[in-house]
């Protein structure tokens, strides 16, 4: 199967994709929801799907292992979490995994990036570009505020962390 990866960055109109987007899924499923599925199925069998902790478990049993927990073993270590959901039949052909991970896979200790947010009253949220500090956002944001014509409507202003949005599709 080939694997194609589109990254975009939450809050940006901007979408990097490495082979255009005319094969997106239609659907799109969280990393999360995907593993709950697994671990529902394995578990008839007294298996659990298990995501690795820290860089020494992660380069010993891969992102991903299944242990047995009958036995107290592992039982298949760098798994791919999509590979498991197809061969047990609980990822459609339609669907596609995505996972939000920190702003640029970035290393401990890093200072967080935010963007600008503005909320009116109807509901509606505006998010401009990031990579900002907490503050520049923040005060970004009164700007922009400042600068629309439907000042009256605005409901809260402030600053919304960065995150990168990947998603994972097989074909």
């Amino acid at each position: 199967m080939a694997k194609k990866q589109t990254t975009a960055q939450a809050g940006t109109e901007t979408t990097a994709a490495s082979e255009g987007s005319a094969s997106l899924p239609r659907s799109l499923v969280s990393e999360r929801a995907i593993a709950q599925r697994v671990n529902r199925a394995l578990a008839k069998r007294g298996q659990k799907l298990i995501k690795s902790k820290g860089p020494r478990q992660v380069a010993a049993l891969g992102e991903w292992h299944i242990a047995d927990e009958r036995q107290g073993g592992i039982v298949s270590t760098n798994v791919s979490l999509a590979d498991v959901a197809r061969q047990e039949g609980l990822l459609q052909p339609w669907e596609g995994i995505f996972v939000v991970a920190d702003a640029g896979g970035k290393a401990p200790g890093t200072p967080s990036t935010y963007h600008p947010v503005i909320g009116y009253v109807v509901g509606t949220v505006l998010r401009a570009a990031g990579g900002l500090t907490r503050e520049q956002a923040i005060e970004a944001a009164r700007v922009l505020a400042d600068q629309t014509e439907h000042d009256d409507e605005i409901d809260f202003i402030g600053a919304g962390l960065d995150r990168t949005l990947t998603t994972h599709i097989e074909r």
